[in-house]
C-alpha cells in the first residue's frame, strides 16, 4: 500500500472516529420545556428520589454497602438519610464549591434531578 492510501485511510478512520462518539445527557435531550417541565410538587423517595441516587451513587465500589467511600452509603433510604447531612448531600451534587463534586470525575447530575433532590430534603426527608 502506497503511503498516500496508507495517509488517507487513517485520515477517514480518524474522521469517522471523531465524529461518532456523541453524548447527551437526558436534561440536553428533552430539556425542562412545557412538553417535559421539571414536576417538583409531589416529590417521593420511591419514585423520585431512589432511582437518582441509588444507581448514581449506592453501588460497589463508591457509596455501596460493601466499603462505602468515605463511609457514606447511599444504598437505600437509611443509609442515604444517616450517613450524609443534608446540606453535604445538596453541595456536592450542586457542586457549589463547599463539598467534594459528585459524582467524583463526573458530570453535575440533571437540574432537575437536584431539584428533586432539594424539593425531597426541604420537606424533611420523607420515606414515602
Amino acid at each position: 500500500m502506497s503511503k498516500g492510501i496508507r495517509l488517507l485511510t487513517v485520515g477517514l478512520i480518524l474522521s469517522m472516529v471523531s465524529v461518532s462518539c456523541y453524548y447527551d445527557n437526558e436534561e440536553d435531550l428533552y430539556g425542562d420545556g412545557p412538553d417535559n417541565p421539571c414536576d417538583t410538587a409531589q416529590v417521593s423517595f420511591a419514585a423520585d428520589i431512589e432511582p437518582i441516587i441509588v444507581p448514581m451513587c449506592g453501588y460497589n465500589g463508591c457509596h455501596g454497602e460493601s466499603f462505602p467511600a468515605n463511609n457514606i452509603a447511599l444504598n437505600n433510604y437509611d443509609n442515604i438519610v444517616n450517613t450524609v447531612s443534608p446540606e453535604l448531600l445538596l453541595s456536592s451534587i450542586k457542586h457549589d464549591g463547599n463539598a467534594s463534586n459528585m459524582p467524583k470525575n463526573g458530570n453535575k447530575l440533571p437540574d432537575c434531578d437536584i431539584a428533586k433532590i432539594e424539593k425531597w430534603i426541604n420537606d424533611g426527608q420523607p420515606n414515602n
